[in-house]
C-alpha cells in the first residue's frame, strides 16, 4: 500500500476516527440511543487525546483509515494537554445528562472501566508507558497499516525511556493481534454487557509490552 500516508493528527481527522472506534469498538452496542452516541464518542476521543503524548494517523485518498495514539511517561505535559482534558469533561457530562434526559442506562460501559481498574491491580506492576488508542478501518486490516502503526510508536516510545507499556483491549476487538505482535496477557476478566435489546459476555484484557 504505498499510496499510504503517515503524518500528525489534525481536526478533520476526527469524525473518521469516531466512525472507526464506534465500528470496531462496537460501541453502539453499549450505547445505543443515537442521540448519546456521537457525545459518548467525543468524550472517548478527547479522553484518548488528553492521555497522549504521541499521534499518527495513517491516511488514504483524503481520509484517515487508522490511528495510534501512545504515551510515554517522561514525555507528558500537563499544559499540552489541558484543552483535551476539559473537553473530555465537558463531553462526558454532556453524556450524563442526555443520557438522564433520554432515559438511557449508559453504566454498561462504567462497567468495563472498573474490569480495567481491577485488572491492572492484580497485575501489580508499574508502566512508564500506554497504547492509548489503537484502531484501523475494517475495510484495510490486514494490510500492514497496523503494524506500520505499532512500529511508529515502538520507535517514539524507545527514545522516551519506555521500558514497558500497556493496553487494554477486549474480544470484540482484535485481541489476538497483540499475541502475534510482542505483547504479553497479563490478566482478563468477563464482563456480562446487558442492554435494552441484548446480553452477552465480553473478555476483557490487559496486555504489556516490554521493551
Amino acid at each position: 500500500m504505498c499510496d499510504i500516508i503517515y503524518r500528525k493528527i489534525n481536526k478533520k481527522d476526527y469524525p473518521y476516527i469516531k466512525d472507526m472506534m464506534n465500528q470496531n469498538f462496537y460501541l453502539y452496542e453499549y450505547i445505543e440511543d443515537k442521540r448519546i452516541l456521537n457525545t459518548f464518542l467525543n468524550s472517548y476521543l478527547y479522553n484518548c487525546l488528553a492521555e497522549q503524548t504521541f499521534t499518527m494517523v495513517a491516511e488514504k485518498d483524503g481520509k484517515a483509515i487508522g490511528v495510534i495514539m501512545g504515551n510515554a511517561k517522561e514525555d507528558y505535559k500537563l499544559y499540552k494537554s489541558l484543552i483535551y482534558i476539559l473537553k473530555g469533561v465537558y463531553y462526558t457530562i454532556l453524556t450524563g445528562i442526555k443520557a438522564m434526559i433520554y432515559n438511557t442506562n449508559i453504566k454498561q460501559y462504567k462497567g468495563i472501566t472498573l474490569i480495567y481498574k481491577k485488572l491492572m491491580l492484580k497485575a501489580d506492576k508499574k508502566f512508564d508507558g500506554i497504547l492509548t488508542l489503537f484502531v484501523v478501518s475494517s475495510d484495510y486490516q490486514g494490510g500492514g497499516i497496523g503494524k506500520n502503526l505499532l512500529k511508529q510508536l515502538f520507535d517514539y516510545q524507545s527514545k522516551n525511556s519506555v521500558n514497558s507499556m500497556y493496553v487494554y483491549t477486549d474480544s470484540k476487538c482484535n485481541y489476538k493481534f497483540y499475541d502475534s505482535n510482542g505483547f504479553k496477557r497479563l490478566g482478563q476478566d468477563t464482563f456480562n454487557v446487558k442492554t435494552a435489546n441484548k446480553q452477552f459476555d465480553l473478555e476483557i484484557f490487559l496486555y504489556e509490552y516490554d521493551f
